[in-house]
């Protein structure tokens, strides 16, 4: 569709339905006015980009559901992007985006979101990806309110948020391998929890108040440097923040609760000489590390952790220590 129009469908998207028949893609959006409302998208097929939708520069996509597209092929100098949808500008919202697929190593099984696009109330689930960003991989944009759950990629299989991109208030659970590859991009006021492998691997960017909990390996790897850790409450996971051996100078680790992971009895693991790059200021952390100011390790009080409630007591020692 290449002009300004409105597409909106009568009965649903449980009731109309695109279907790429598993050998064209479904809709290649070049206008940024086009308003699709209300389809099932689904059995797309794309040699390069977006086998669902295809959106350049986009356009609005809302109330829709997208799946069982895939975008595929052979020849591995191909950036395959996007299995579901590839947008470069433009709105998703309130679309269910699951059961897509792409099979090279760039990244977004249900989303690739390449600009200043914006994806917002979205459900993205059970998509796959060779490469990073099993269920969303975003180079630019806005994710606000999302849930990405039970994606599975070769690394990062939730999310991969490269640098411009901002995740904001989305839950990111039971993906496989890893919840977020952080690689730039920011993360904030978001709950990361039940992952297979490390929650957070963080080459680049920041993490700013969200929960990480209930994780099968460490809650955080930190493999970057001028990285930011800050506000975040990470506990319950089987094991904290991994420092890697590379890392260099300027990694921040600020007014946290490091509390309650599991492996080792320790919440760090790290040599001396790591830690020597690493700047771990005003948190609750146990061990206490030699070179920071303001650090403590006594009980952080949560309210009610068996039922998932990591907010501090009344008398927390947490409270107003940052």
């Amino acid at each position: 569709m290449n002009k300004s129009l409105t597409l909106i469908s009568v009965n649903g998207a449980t009731n109309t339905i695109i279907d790429g028949n598993g050998i064209s893609r479904c809709l290649y959006l070049t206008d940024p006015n086009i308003l699709v409302d209300g389809f099932s998208i689904r059995n797309g097929f794309s040699a390069d980009r977006g086998a669902g939708v295809l959106g350049i520069p986009g356009g609005v996509l809302r109330n829709c559901r997208i799946y069982g597209n895939v975008s595929s092929n052979e020849d591995i100098a191909v950036q395959n992007r996007g299995g579901g949808i590839f947008f470069q500008e433009g709105l998703i919202e309130d679309c269910l985006v699951y059961s897509n697929s792409t099979t090279t190593i760039y990244g977004g099984g249900g989303i690739y979101l390449d600009g200043a696009g914006t994806i917002r109330r979205c459900m993205v689930y059970g998509n796959l990806s060779l490469g990073s960003g099993g269920g969303i991989r975003a180079a630019g944009g806005d994710i606000e309110d999302c849930e990405v759950y039970d994606n599975t990629a070769g690394w990062g299989a939730g999310i991969n948020a490269s640098p411009g991109s901002s995740f904001t208030r989305c839950s990111i659970y039971c993906n496989n391998p890893g919840g977020v590859w952080l690689a730039g991009g920011t993360l904030e006021d978001c709950q990361i929890y039940s992952n297979a492998e490390a929650a957070v691997t963080i080459k680049d960017g920041t993490l700013r108040n969200c929960l990480i909990y209930g994780n099968t390996h460490e809650a955080i790897s930190l493999e970057s440097e001028y990285s930011y850790v800050e506000n975040c409450t990470i506990t319950e996971n089987r094991g904290g923040v991994y420092v890697d051996t590379d890392v260099f100078d300027g990694n921040v680790f600020r007014n946290n609760i490091l509390y309650g992971n599991v492996k080792d009895s320790n919440d760090f693991e790290y040599t001396d000489s790591e830690m020597a790059a690493f700047s771990c200021d005003f948190s609750c952390v146990i061990p206490p590390p030699s070179n920071g100011i303001g650090n403590g390790s006594t009980p952080p009080r949560f309210r009610n952790p068996a039922a998932g409630d990591f907010r501090l007591e009344a008398g927390s020692p947490c409270i107003n220590t940052g």
